[in-house]
């Protein structure tokens, strides 16, 4: 998964996706649009692998910044908002698809670079996402 925040911060991109959007609904195909995962202005995958060569255990409640991590949320909500517009459009919100720690059972961050899943992190999320009512709901939307 990447980042909303560049589309949602520009009328351009927003527009685009929007025409976007318009166009997929004139297939009547549902299309599945996640929210990006929590955002970090720090190279977790640095801060990680440093706690694994030192034995030390990683918490990544100490990276976490809210106030960093608001341009995602607004990016999120922007095009949440758009997707609402179109009845084929299915928005996945974070809750549906990351745990709330950002990390994974066996206490990996989802994201090594602070924006996009790693691969421990996509399976991580593909799990947790299954294991949701979510899931169940748009299963039954898909068949």
């Amino acid at each position: 998964a990447g980042h909303w925040k560049q589309v949602a911060s520009d009328p351009k991109h927003l527009n685009a996706l929007d025409d976007l959007f318009k166009t997929t609904s004139l297939t009547g195909k549902k299309v599945l649009v996640i929210a990006s995962p929590r955002s970090f202005d720090t190279n977790l995958g640095g801060v990680f692998k440093r706690s694994v060569w030192l034995n030390q255990e990683f918490d990544i409640t100490k990276f976490d910044n809210k106030e960093y991590d608001n341009t995602t949320v607004l990016a999120n909500d922007r095009v949440k908002k758009l997707a609402l517009k179109y009845p084929n459009i299915i928005f996945l919100e974070r809750g549906d698809l990351y745990p709330a720690s950002n990390m994974t059972q066996d206490n990996y961050p989802i994201s090594l670079d602070g924006s996009h899943l790693s691969i421990k992190g996509s399976i991580a999320s593909a799990e947790y996402f299954e294991s949701t009512e979510k899931f169940r709901e748009v299963s039954r939307i898909l068949k």
